[in-house]
């Protein structure tokens, strides 16, 4: 942006995760460099710094050229939160977008957070995703008497229920499903169940049963300790950046955790059951 428009404007924040793009070319069959791009979703916040501002077919050629590899598929587009009231050129997309008089910039600017929303939850579960997985295979390796695999597979299955479980409802009926199968689980495998002694991070290891009945019914004890505090570090993985200064960023990750605390939950445990799995089947060997 800052090339595009001469330095006459300057990057305010950005809101984006890595992605690769390159790879293998099916229609050449082959392999071709990878290289990092932002991902899809991201959000850049521009702000005009030329004293003059900017001309208004500027920034039509903003909006009939967006930016990137991947404009053809919408992406790229360029947006204007709040323009000049002369601007009414014909064939112009921008539009005056109510913006508050005075803003303060620690507590945060509605518009922005509202252009965000949409974008948010692609890009925590990006970065949350391999920080997960990791917490997962870690716990399940540090854990101690594993009951059979069957068993596990059996506690697993709940979770795969329809529909995506990045949804939070999706995510509420699995849990209802996962503590469902705890409840009727009985003799043996209940025993074995109150033997597995699961790892969690900072704390002591509890009984599976009593961890999973927990989660079920809480899924935020998984995410927040008592006390509040991150549970498994997953604020700075969240947090958008996109204002600076003040603590707004952790508040706002903070709040989001706590929203998305089910999804969370279930992709931790789907993890972990694959792994415990993995690990049982290894001792078993």
């Amino acid at each position: 942006m800052a090339e595009r428009f001469a330095g006459r404007v300057r990057v305010r924040s950005v809101w984006t995760a890595p992605h690769l793009t390159g790879g293998y070319n099916a229609k050449w069959r082959g392999h071709v460099p990878e290289e990092w791009a932002a991902a899809a979703g991201s959000v850049v916040r521009c702000e005009v710094a030329a004293p003059d501002g900017l001309a208004p077919e500027h920034i039509l050629a903003a909006e009939h050229r967006p930016l990137g590899e991947h404009w053809v598929d919408g992406y790229g587009a360029f947006v204007v939160l709040n323009p000049p009231e002369e601007w009414t050129l014909p064939g112009s997309h921008t539009k005056r977008v109510p913006v508050p008089d005075t803003v303060d910039e620690h507590i945060g600017d509605d518009v922005v957070i509202r252009m965000l929303a949409e974008a948010t939850d692609v890009l925590c579960w990006r970065r949350l995703d391999p920080v997960l997985r990791d917490a997962a295979a870690r716990s399940a390796r540090e854990s101690r008497n594993m009951p059979a695999p069957s068993l596990l597979g059996r506690l697993r299955d709940p979770l795969h229920v329809a529909g995506d479980a990045r949804q939070i409802d999706v995510a509420e009926r699995a849990l209802t499903g996962l503590s469902t199968v705890v409840g009727s689980v009985a003799d043996k495998a209940a025993r074995d169940l109150d033997a597995a002694m699961i790892a969690r991070p900072g704390r002591q290891r509890v009984p599976m049963r009593r961890w999973l009945t927990e989660l079920a019914g809480r899924p935020e004890t998984l995410v927040f300790d008592r006390d509040g505090s991150d549970a498994l570090g997953l604020t700075p993985h969240v947090a958008p950046r996109v204002f600076e200064g003040s603590d707004v960023d952790s508040r706002v990750a903070e709040a989001w955790l706590r929203e998305h605390a089910a999804p969370i939950a279930v992709r931790y445990l789907d993890e972990w059951f694959r792994q415990a799995t993995l690990t049982a089947k290894e001792n078993m060997a």
